[in-house]
């Protein structure tokens, strides 16, 4: 099947970057070994996990996302705002971190049918934000806070 892509990319002027490409397995065969493909001459490497879109894939026996490059940018972004706004209202410090650090957050989710579990991560970086911004405990609940400033929680803004 490779090979009859190639050749038909090849009437097309189009080729394929072996390199730029890579194989990915995920079923309940996922560990079995396969040998590499060949793609126009090169050889396509197989991988443990992929990016799509910002949202790392990760191999196993089922599809699985993986948060913690996305949470690593998301907090980055978010103390770098912060540290720069310790003398702004709450307003709009919470208008700075919807514009700069939620769409770091939201980023490949609607090319992806993400897991509860995934959201739910990526929830409590949000509420952390309102945490931080009206200087709130860990253990304590942001709906309240998020209602009065007519805000939606993250999995509400990903429904929307």
């Amino acid at each position: 099947m490779l090979n009859l892509c190639s050749l038909h990319a090849e009437e097309l002027d189009i080729k394929f970057n072996a390199k730029k490409s890579c194989l990915f397995k995920v079923g309940r065969n996922f560990a079995e070994n396969i040998s590499n493909l060949q793609l126009g001459g090169s050889t396509v490497e197989w991988s443990d996990q992929i990016k799509y879109l910002g949202v790392r894939i990760i191999t196993g026996k089922c599809f699985k996302l993986d948060s913690s490059c996305t949470v690593r940018k998301f907090y980055a972004a978010t103390n770098a705002i912060y540290s720069r706004t310790k003398h702004v209202q709450e307003l709009p410090r919470l208008h700075l971190f919807e514009s700069f650090t939620l769409p770091i957050l939201t980023y490949g989710c609607d090319g992806l049918i993400a897991p509860h579990s995934y959201l739910n991560k990526l929830n409590v970086c949000w509420n952390n934000v309102y945490r931080k911004i009206f200087g709130m405990n860990k253990w304590e609940t942001v709906k309240c806070v998020q209602m009065f400033c007519e805000r939606l929680d993250f999995i509400r803004i990903f429904e929307t």
